[in-house]
């Protein structure tokens, strides 16, 4: 550690490129996100601005325990079903998935299949599972 200083001095232009691109790694991430709701907010939004819930877990794991209200269209087979959603279209969508991750690209299919108000659940059912929220099981 005594020899990052001279490192970086030296090798200033190397430095300053590897803070560009953690920089902008960390502004993509964020703009591929989208919004992130938490558990409280989907709730709100659901509540009062008729928000739809898509869980885009497997019908499985869906039945195992899931949100209230909730429409189940696993991942795999969203890009076949967005018709179905367009009934949505002017209604906040708020996808679903186990713990967030896939969540983003499900939000990016939606956003170019014109829907222009989706985000997902931060930390997915998992959180919701954490938060102590109830879940609904078939």
């Amino acid at each position: 550690m005594d020899h990052l200083p001279d490192f970086l001095s030296h090798h200033w232009l190397l430095a300053g490129c590897m803070a560009v691109l953690i920089l902008l790694w960390f502004v993509l991430e964020r703009l591929g996100r989208g919004t992130v709701f938490s558990p409280q907010a989907l709730t709100q939004l659901v509540n009062h601005a008729e928000g739809v819930i898509i869980d885009i877990r497997n019908a499985q794991d869906f039945s195992k325990g899931h949100i209230a209200q909730s429409i189940n269209i696993p991942f795999s087979d969203l890009a076949g079903r967005l018709t179905q959603l367009a009934r949505y279209g002017h209604r906040p969508m708020i996808v679903v998935c186990q713990t967030g991750a896939t969540a983003s690209s499900a939000t990016q299919m939606l956003k170019q299949a014109g829907h222009a108000q989706v985000g997902k659940l931060d930390g997915g059912i998992q959180r919701w599972r954490q938060d102590g929220l109830p879940l609904i099981q078939d």
